[in-house]
C-alpha cells in the first residue's frame, strides 16, 4: 500500500535526523520507538509509533509523531504528525499538533484526513481535544447494499463507504505512583518507577449523508505505566491499558493494550532519567487512531437482473394482507 511505503520512508528519515541531532548536542528529550498490540471485542491490531524531536530548548520541543497500524480485518492506516509542546511559567505544558492521516479499508477504499488537536498537561492530570476533518467522497462497499421495489420493478441499491467528521475530549488523572527510590525491596516490581492513570472522555463522529448513523458516546481508560525498565534502561516504558467505549452503532467495545517504548541510541542507565514535567513532555499524543468510516446503501439504483439471462426483473407484484386474490397473483 502506497501510504505504508510512505510510512516506512518517513520513519527512516526520522531516525536518521534524530541520530544526526543526537550527535550534534546533548538534548533533554530523545526520540523513541513504541510497539503496541491491541486485542478487543471489535478487532485486533498492531501499531508502530515514532517520536522524533526536530528542535528543542530547555522549555520546549517540536517533534514528529509518525504512526502506522494494521488490523486483522485487512485495514491499515498511517498518521504523519508534527507537534509543539512548551512548559509554561505555571509549571503546565501546553501543546498543539496536526496530523495528516491515510486509511486503507477492508473494502479497498482509501480515505484522507486532517487531525488538529490541543492539550494541557500537568504532572498529575491532563486535558486534550481533537478535531477530525476527512475529505468528502465515498467508495464502493460490496455487501452493504439492499434491494427494493420501485415503480413496479425490483431495484438494487449499491453499498457505499464514507468517512466521518468528528471531535473528542478527554481528561486524565494520576491515581497512584511509586517512584522506585527504595532499591532495598525484594520485589523488582516494587522498585520500578510506576504509575496508574485513569481517563474519561466523550466522542462524536457524524456524516450528513442519509443512512449514515452518528457515533456518539463515552470512553474510559486505565493505564499501568512502568518506567525505566531494567532490560532497556532509562526512558524506556511498558504500559498495560484497558479501555471501554460505547455508541449506538458499534455497541460496547472493550480493548486491552500492551505498549513497549524503546529509546533510540545507546546509553542505557547512563541515559538521562526523566521525571515530572520532563517525562510528560514525551508522553504520546492521545487521539483516535482511525479515520472513522461506516457503510450504508447508496441512493443510486440499478435494475435487478435474472442471473441466468441478464434481463431486468420487471412487472413485480407485491402480495400482502390486502391483496384480493393472492393465489391468482
Amino acid at each position: 500500500m502506497y501510504f505504508m511505503r510512505a510510512l516506512s520512508v518517513a520513519v527512516c528519515l526520522s531516525v536518521s535526523f534524530t541520530a544526526i541531532s543526537t550527535n550534534a548536542q546533548q538534548d533533554i528529550w530523545d526520540s523513541y520507538l513504541e510497539l503496541e498490540g491491541r486485542a478487543g471485542s471489535f478487532r485486533d491490531l498492531g501499531q508502530l509509533n515514532v517520536f522524533a524531536p526536530i528542535w528543542q530548548d530547555n522549555s520546549g520541543v517540536t517533534f514528529l509523531d509518525i504512526r502506522g497500524h494494521y488490523t486483522d480485518v485487512s485495514a491499515a492506516e498511517g498518521n504523519f504528525g508534527i507537534a509543539r509542546r512548551r512548559i509554561l511559567d505555571n509549571d503546565k505544558i501546553f501543546g498543539v499538533y496536526g496530523f495528516y492521516d491515510l486509511r486503507h479499508t477492508r473494502f479497498d477504499n482509501n480515505f484522507n484526513q486532517v487531525t488538529l488537536g490541543a492539550e494541557l498537561l500537568d504532572v498529575n492530570w491532563g486535558f486534550r481535544t481533537n478535531v477530525y476533518l476527512p475529505e468528502d467522497g465515498a467508495g464502493d462497499a460490496p455487501g452493504a447494499g439492499s434491494a427494493g421495489i420501485q415503480d413496479g420493478s425490483l431495484v438494487v441499491f449499491g453499498g457505499e463507504e464514507r468517512a466521518y467528521t468528528g471531535i473528542d475530549l478527554e481528561s486524565e488523572h494520576l491515581l497512584w505512583y511509586n517512584d522506585g527510590s527504595d532499591c532495598s525491596t525484594a520485589s523488582w516490581f516494587e522498585s520500578l518507577d510506576s504509575e496508574i492513570w485513569a481517563a474519561v472522555g466523550v466522542f462524536h463522529f457524524g456524516n450528513d449523508t442519509s443512512g449514515f448513523e452518528d457515533f456518539t458516546g463515552p470512553r474510559v481508560r486505565t493505564e499501568l505505566r512502568l518506567h525505566d525498565l531494567p532490560f532497556l534502561g532509562n526512558q524506556s516504558r511498558l504500559v498495560f491499558t484497558g479501555q471501554y467505549e460505547h455508541d449506538d452503532v458499534r455497541g460496547s467495545v472493550g480493548t486491552g493494550m500492551v505498549t513497549l517504548r524503546i529509546p533510540f541510541g545507546s546509553g542505557g542507565y547512563c541515559r538521562k532519567r526523566l521525571c515530572g514535567l520532563e517525562r510528560r513532555m514525551v508522553a504520546p499524543i492521545v487521539r483516535d487512531i482511525d479515520i472513522i468510516t461506516n457503510t450504508a446503501p447508496s441512493q443510486d439504483t440499478e435494475a435487478a437482473k435474472f442471473a441466468r439471462t441478464g434481463e431486468a426483473i420487471s412487472g413485480v407484484i407485491t402480495v400482502d394482507g390486502t391483496t384480493a386474490d393472492p393465489e391468482g397473483d
